[in-house]
C-alpha cells in the first residue's frame, strides 16, 4: 500500500500565503469541519479511548486553547484532527510517515506490527508528558501562533507522541504514523518528524512542499538536484530542463509540486493565490479507480483543502463533489461546532446533495471530542 498525501506552501506573494494539501487514503472515511473556540481544556487521548492505554493519567498531557480553530477531523467515534488553521493564521496539515517511530502503547495487541514494536522501545520516559499523535496537530493549532513559536516547543523534547489507529479505514489496525506540516503568516514553514521517540524539526521559509516519504532530509537533497535541473539553484546550469516526472508516487508528487512553485510567478491577489494553489496542487491529486497494478487496496485523493492565511478562510474539496465549501473567521467562534462533510456508510462514501460556499451558518453545537474530563 502507497501514500501519496501532497502539502504546498505557496508564500511567492508574501502578502497572500496560501498552504494546500492533498489527503490521499485507501479507504473512504467521515470527515467534519468543526470550529473551535479559544479556552477549550483538553486532554492528550480521546477521552473514550483513555481507559485503553497503559499511561499514568499524571503522564497524560492537558492544555488550554490559547487560539480559535477550524479544522478538519477524521472519524466518528474514534477521532483525529488531519488538518487546520487557527486564528493566528498558523496552518497544520498530519501526512502520513511511513518512517516515524515512537511509542505504540495500545492495550489491543492484535496488530503483528504494534507487537514487534513494542519490544523494540524503551518505556515511557516519566519525565514526559504524553499526547496522542490524533491528537499532536489539534495541540499545535491550539497553543501556537507562528511557527518559529511552535518549532522553538518541539526542540524541547518536553512532550512524547503515542501511536493509535487511523479512524475509520476499513476496520483495519492502520497505525496512523505521522509527520506535521507547519506554515504561518510571516512566510515560515517546518516539518517536525518523530524519530526513536524524538522530534525531528525542519524549520525554513524555503521548505514549501512536503510529501508522505523518504524522510525530509532526503526530500531536502532530492529537491537539490532539481533546482540545478531547473536553473534555479546557485550552481549555474546553462541548459536547463523544464521537465518534471509525473508519476503518483510521493518522490514524484514532491517534484512535481516543487515544480510548479519554483517556477510560478507571485501574483497579487488573494483570489489568485488561491486559485495559483488549488492547481498547484490539483497536479498532485491521484484519480478515483487509479490502479495500475490491479492491487487489492489503492489510494486516491479523497479531498484537499486550502487555508487562505491572509483572509482566514478554509477551504475543503471533496472529491465526491464538485462543489468547495469553507468556513472562515469572520465571525467570532465561541462555542465547538461541525458539520460534516464526508460520510461513511459501512466501506462506501455515500453520495450526498452537494453543499456549497460558506458552512458558518450550518454547523450545529456538538461536544468537544478532545475535551478533558469532567471530575465526577
Amino acid at each position: 500500500m502507497t501514500y501519496m498525501c501532497t502539502r504546498i506552501f505557496n508564500s511567492l506573494n508574501p502578502d497572500f500565503p496560501v498552504t494546500a494539501r492533498n489527503m490521499d487514503w485507501f479507504a473512504g472515511v467521515n470527515a467534519f469541519l468543526y470550529t473551535f473556540p479559544v479556552g477549550l481544556k483538553r486532554i492528550g487521548f480521546i477521552p473514550e479511548d483513555t481507559d485503553q492505554f497503559k499511561v499514568p493519567q499524571r503522564q497524560i498531557l492537558k492544555w488550554k486553547s490559547h487560539y480559535s480553530s477550524i479544522a478538519t477531523v477524521m472519524g466518528d467515534k474514534r477521532m483525529g484532527t488531519a488538518d487546520g488553521i487557527n486564528s493566528a493564521g498558523l496552518v497544520v496539515n498530519a501526512l502520513y510517515d511511513t518512517g516515524a517511530d515512537y511509542i505504540p502503547i495500545r492495550a489491543d495487541n492484535s496488530s503483528p506490527l504494534l507487537n514487534k514494536r513494542q519490544t523494540e522501545h524503551s518505556p515511557l520516559e516519566e519525565s514526559k508528558k504524553v499526547l496522542s499523535v490524533l491528537s499532536w496537530a489539534q495541540f499545535t493549532l491550539d497553543k501556537f501562533g507562528c511557527v518559529k513559536a511552535a518549532a522553538k516547543y518541539f526542540r524541547k523534547q518536553k512532550i512524547q507522541i503515542v501511536e493509535e489507529n487511523v479512524p475509520d479505514g476499513l476496520g483495519k489496525s492502520t497505525p496512523a504514523t505521522l509527520h506535521l506540516c507547519l506554515s504561518d503568516k510571516t512566510g515560515n514553514s517546518a516539518i517536525i518528524e518523530v524519530n526513536n521517540n524524538a522530534f525531528v524539526v525542519y524549520e525554513s521559509e524555503k521548505f514549501r512542499v512536503a510529501t508522505n516519504e523518504p524522510n525530509y532530509k532526503t526530500q531536502l537533497e532530492i529537491n537539490q538536484y532539481w533546482q540545478y535541473m531547473w536553473g534555479k539553484a546557485e550552481t549555474p546550469n546553462s541548459r536547463p530542463l523544464y521537465t518534471v516526472p509525473g508519476g503518483v508516487s510521493s518522490t514524484q508528487n514532491f517534484e512535481r509540486a516543487s515544480f510548479y512553485i519554483s517556477l510560478s510567478e507571485p501574483v497579487n491577489s488573494t483570489i489568485k493565490a488561491v486559485s495559483q494553489t488549488r492547481s498547484m496542487v490539483a497536479a498532485c491529486a491521484v484519480p478515483h479507480g487509479f490502479n495500475p497494478r490491479s492491487a487489492s487496496i489503492s489510494s486516491s485523493t479523497i479531498w484537499s483543502n486550502v487555508s487562505d492565511q491572509a483572509s482566514g478562510t478554509y477551504y475543503f474539496l471533496n472529491m465526491c463533489n464538485m462543489a468547495q465549501v469553507w468556513l472562515d473567521f469572520s465571525t467570532e467562534i465561541t462555542t465547538c461546532q461541525r458539520v460534516q462533510v464526508m460520510t461513511l456508510e459501512g466501506e462506501e462514501l455515500i453520495e450526498q446533495p452537494p453543499i456549497f460556499g460558506n458552512l458558518n451558518d450550518k454547523c450545529t453545537v456538538t461536544n468537544d471530542p478532545y475535551a478533558r474530563a469532567k471530575k465526577a
